[in-house]
């Protein structure tokens, strides 16, 4: 992603250029696609403590507690 490219997200407009390009240099960040049903971050893994900007669709959260499953989707 680039400073331009983020700067057409509504969440940043509003911000300079030069802010995007720092943000952008300062924090990893990449664009994923994901189908539906795929899980885009699970309890205790290390990229749940990331920030996701989720366009164009939405998301369920569960939180889990031990020996809890999943809801079905079906």
């Amino acid at each position: 992603m680039n400073a331009i490219q983020l700067l057409q997200l509504p969440l940043f407009q509003g911000i300079s250029e030069a802010a995007a390009r720092q943000l952008l240099a300062e924090a990893p960040n990449s664009v994923r696609r994901y189908k539906e049903g795929d899980f885009i971050a699970r309890q205790g893994d290390p990229s749940a403590r990331s920030i996701y900007y989720v366009q164009e669709t939405y998301v369920h959260k569960w939180k889990m507690r031990k020996g809890n499953k999943l809801p079905s989707t079906g």
